[in-house]
């Protein structure tokens, strides 16, 4: 869909050679980093509507090939400055509340930006970026009689594509919280189309006749714009630019549940000291509601649980492993009594990682992890320490644990290395969902190779002229499913040469397709996909193959 974006546009210029010649010097960076260059990057940000400077903008360079990562901020006039930044192709982005955030070259809405490609010793002066005012959903929150509700939960969501091609809501925005008067206001959004949705954990003893209490109490159910529960009865809100759009609604009233029951651990002891919570579906909720601590006997209640399907979760240390879990339950206006859940000890994965080829191996910065197989699979990964789990030791053994359900193995790899296989048992389960529930599961390989494929080249309109802004998207020539086909889809920006760089696809036949624009995740959309897949530029890549290509500009719509 094309969306007209108006100043969107972020003003960026580079020039080569004599930085600014200004009495007051930029900060600079100051982050201890590695590797370390020679070359420097200036520039100035200033507000589009104004075009006077900002300070305190928050400028990131990234380089994924190099494993660097830096932040700086601008002075107060709106200059920032890196110092002895190492050779490669970064992306720089610049953020500031209140302001569109942005990445250099960005062009449209939820865009990825242009890569800047740094020579060592290069002095690229004058990346200046213009930061627009960002859109506003403001409004007010009542309830059913339309008085303000104060201290809801204010969320501004957007429908994206996962790389299983689902399409699901994601936050677009950190929530706001009504005032007392019931007034909200969600700043500093991109231009879009929002879902908007209100939650408050205010609840009201349900008395009986007689006046003994119920178990069960009045509360508010999340509700999306306009005054509805379900998320695809929901009204999309549409802002442009700098726009500022006003919506009032009204909480729905429910009563709520409670659920409550018994819980033991896997020695057939009482989950004594557990944690015990209620967590919404990925797909459509959003909420927590937290039961406090399993009694010493394993008895446990949660309060308030709003209608609908969700996940009991308990969380319990025992002899010093983490035991968890997570069951599915459907909540309707009754309370669940007598539920009996076991918690499990955590699965184990273990095993090694075996280096194919002569570059320097890593010094500890690789690990090994475990991913959902479903993007929107809740609880698969991460109830173990985050900080060791999956880290690689100077043996190249590995152990990840915590996980539950389906899962898929993926390799944090450095520069010079990339994923070839995992095998497990001696077959092979690259890209291949596993079973974590079912045990331990070791006797795992990763093997890392350094041949790393490059697919680079230009793009050209139909009357052969060279174009210095497009997006290319490389994709399997056959469709893949699922998580497996994460690193396989990959998507490239030029740099400020024109050209386009993808590094590290798997080797296997792929379509390579040029188009004037793209929308962050839409590449994952099925049905475009087949539009690309149509339109595009077959390759076949073989292990460690470079190969340059001219591709044509499609026609595919954005």
């Amino acid at each position: 869909m094309t969306r007209s974006v108006g100043a969107f546009t972020a003003s960026v210029v580079i020039t080569l050679g004599a930085a600014h010649a200004q009495g007051i010097l930029p900060p600079r960076d100051t982050t201890k980093s590695t590797p370390t260059g020679s070359a420097r990057l200036q520039g100035r940000v200033v507000a589009a509507d104004s075009g006077q400077p900002l300070r305190r903008v928050q400028i990131a360079i990234f380089a994924a090939e190099g494993n660097v990562r830096r932040v700086v901020t601008t002075d107060g006039d709106g200059r920032y400055e890196f110092v002895d930044v190492p050779a490669g192709r970064y992306t720089l982005s610049a953020s500031k509340a209140g302001y569109v955030s942005l990445q250099y070259g960005q062009r449209r809405p939820f865009e990825p930006g242009r890569p800047i490609a740094v020579a060592e010793g290069q002095h690229l002066a004058q990346l200046d970026l213009s930061l627009p005012r960002g859109s506003v959903i403001a409004g007010r929150i009542t309830d059913e009689f339309g008085e303000p509700i104060a201290g809801a939960q204010v969320q501004a969501q957007r429908y994206s594509y996962s790389p299983g091609g689902e399409r699901r809501l994601t936050y677009a925005a950190p929530p706001a919280s009504s005032d007392d008067l019931g007034q909200f206001r969600l700043f500093g959004l991109m231009p879009g189309d929002y879902i908007v949705s209100a939650r408050q954990q205010t609840f009201i003893n349900v008395v009986q006749a007689g006046g003994a209490n119920s178990d069960r109490t009045e509360g508010y159910l999340q509700t999306f714009y306009p005054g509805t529960p379900n998320v695809r009865d929901a009204q999309t809100i549409s802002i442009g630019l700098g726009q500022e759009v006003p919506i009032t609604f009204s909480l729905l009233a429910m009563r709520m549940a409670q659920v409550s029951g018994v819980a033991m651990t896997s020695k057939g002891r009482p989950a004594a000291g557990g944690t015990v919570s209620v967590q919404g579906n990925a797909d459509t909720d959003f909420f927590s509601v937290f039961g406090g601590t399993v009694a010493p006997d394993g008895t446990f209640t949660v309060a308030n649980v709003p209608p609908g399907d969700h996940f009991l979760q308990v969380r319990v240390p025992v002899d010093g492993e983490m035991e968890f879990v997570a069951t599915p339950i459907t909540v309707g206006d009754r309370s669940i009594d007598g539920l009996k859940v076991t918690t499990l000890p955590p699965v184990v994965l273990t095993g090694t990682v075996e280096f194919e080829g002569t570059a320097p191996r890593p010094a500890g910065t690789l690990r090994i992890l475990a991913r959902p197989a479903n993007p929107g699979q809740m609880f698969a990964v991460g109830y173990a320490d985050p900080v060791v789990n999956g880290r690689v030791d100077e043996q190249g053994r590995f152990a990840i644990k915590g996980t539950l359900g389906k899962i898929v193995l993926v390799a944090v790899t450095p520069p010079a290395w990339t994923l070839k296989q995992v095998v497990v048992n001696d077959h092979d389960v690259t890209d291949v969902a596993l079973d974590a529930g079912a045990g331990d599961i070791t006797d795992v390989r990763v093997v890392l190779i350094d041949k790393l494929t490059d697919v680079a080249g230009r793009v050209t309109s139909d009357r052969g002229e060279p174009l210095k802004d497009y997006v290319v998207v490389a994709q399997p020539s056959e469709p893949m499913e699922g998580m497996a086909a994460l690193r396989y889809v990959r998507t490239g920006r030029p740099d400020q040469d024109g050209r386009f760089d993808i590094k590290g696809l798997p080797p296997v036949r792929y379509v390579v397709t040029a188009i004037d624009a793209l929308e962050i995740g839409r590449e994952w959309a099925p049905n475009y996909q087949k539009q690309l897949r149509d339109a595009g530029r077959a390759v076949a890549l073989k292990e460690g193959e470079s190969v340059t290509l001219d591709v044509k500009l499609s026609n595919v719509p954005y």
